[in-house]
């Protein structure tokens, strides 16, 4: 199966951070930039120095992993993809709701407060809020299913969400 296009059209939201995954009593940590579209999104992770950099497209049902060295490898199951690749996988479709603080539509939820939810088996938490031109929007995310803690960390919104 072939992969599918890049997103493209109109930006919904550009998004810069930093990023720690622990598992199995392992941890990685890196930086972000998200940019999310109507219909998909690219994420490019980096750590220290630039080192281990990848980039996740999503569209059209599946995930593409771009690696450090340019090679493209798609897949339907875009956790097992992540899991393959990188060590750890995150439900990206989700994520691209979760981090602006909101369950994603798509799913099943429960709601446990504002910004605190439990979709997917994760549960999902807005630990800190930040202002960002007169609109409130997450600093700091903590996703933890079966012994793995996501922890988004929000720094810049560059063109923040409606």
């Amino acid at each position: 199966m072939a992969p599918p296009p890049a997103p493209s059209g109109e930006v919904a939201f550009d998004l810069r951070g930093r990023f720690s995954v622990s598992q199995d009593g392992r941890a990685q940590s890196g930086n972000f930039f998200w940019r999310q579209f109507a219909a998909g999104f690219e994420v490019d992770l980096w750590g220290p120095l630039g080192q281990g950099r990848a980039r996740l497209i999503g569209a059209g049902g599946g995930l593409t992993l771009v690696n450090a060295h340019g090679v493209a490898v798609f897949d339907g199951d875009a956790e097992a993809l992540m899991q393959r690749e990188l060590g750890w996988s995150a439900p990206l479709a989700a994520f691209s709701a979760w981090v602006t603080g909101r369950p994603a539509p798509s799913w099943p939820v429960r709601v446990h407060g504002r910004g605190a939810f439990e979709q997917l088996g994760w549960r999902v938490a807005v630990t800190a809020w930040r202002d960002v031109g007169g609109q409130v929007l997450p600093g700091r995310i903590e996703a933890t299913r079966q012994g793995v803690r996501i922890v988004v960390a929000c720094r810049e919104w560059s063109s923040p969400p409606v």
